[in-house]
């Protein structure tokens, strides 16, 4: 039997330090245009050889989050987190022709989305989302109803306070306004978005996670749903 896997290496020093400044961007500690500790100084507060701090910097400014102002120091990205997610080949993802992808890429940052949105949306935010998905109605032409839909789920990603998975959102989106035309050009389909959008807003604004993810699990796979019934027509 062919050998799929390689054997787990432990995380080196280095991978270490990147990984504590990635969570502490997401917890806000860190921000767009920070600058970090010296190399002395980041190598003295994590006990830690200024060789590991040398190869944690370099690994992240290849991963676009840091950058090196010569004389100045090390930074966090200024256009952090689009200097991230532009490293990212959106239209790689249509080469194929497969909506599917993007449709698998949504579920996985949408879910992870609608649960923090949850968790972490202000109160004036659940109204405003109610507010949206109330608004959203049959009788408006496609394309309106399209930009309608998509605000929502930016909406959303915004109310989940995680930038990247907004600018995911948004990249996706850029590639999603074809193939929901033909999604939603169906009045049934227009009709049960509308539904679920305000029983997802409906559940935030109450707190209850569990009802917002299977809701926006379901609204999600009512368009897998959809290609899978063209294809096999």
């Amino acid at each position: 039997m062919t050998k799929l896997f390689n054997s787990v290496k432990r995380a080196t020093v280095a991978e270490t330090i990147v990984e504590q400044v990635k969570d502490l961007i997401i917890d806000g500690q860190l921000t767009a245009g920070q600058k970090l500790p010296s190399e002395r100084e980041l190598a003295e507060e994590l006990k830690v050889g200024r060789s590991s701090v040398r190869e944690a910097t370099s690994a992240l400014v290849a991963l676009g989050v840091a950058q090196v102002r010569q004389g100045e120091g090390v930074f966090i990205r200024s256009d952090f987190p689009d200097s991230v997610i532009d490293s990212i080949d959106w239209s790689a993802l249509m080469l194929r022709g497969q909506i599917e992808d993007l449709i698998e890429t949504r579920l996985v940052v949408e879910l992870a989305i609608v649960r923090l949105a949850t968790e972490r949306a202000a109160q004036s935010t659940r109204r405003e989302l109610l507010q949206m998905a109330n608004e959203m109605r049959v009788s408006l032409d496609i394309e309106t109803f399209i930009a309608r839909d998509l605000e929502f789920h930016l909406a959303l990603a915004k109310a989940s306070q995680n930038l990247v998975m907004y600018k995911v959102i948004q990249g996706v989106q850029q590639l999603m306004r074809k193939s929901m035309s033909q999604v939603l050009r169906r009045q049934d389909m227009r009709q049960i978005a509308v539904e679920q959008h305000r029983v997802i807003a409906t559940a935030i604004g109450q707190g209850d996670v569990d009802k917002a993810v299977a809701t926006m699990e379901e609204h999600l796979l009512k368009d897998v749903r959809f290609y899978s019934e063209r294809e096999g027509a």
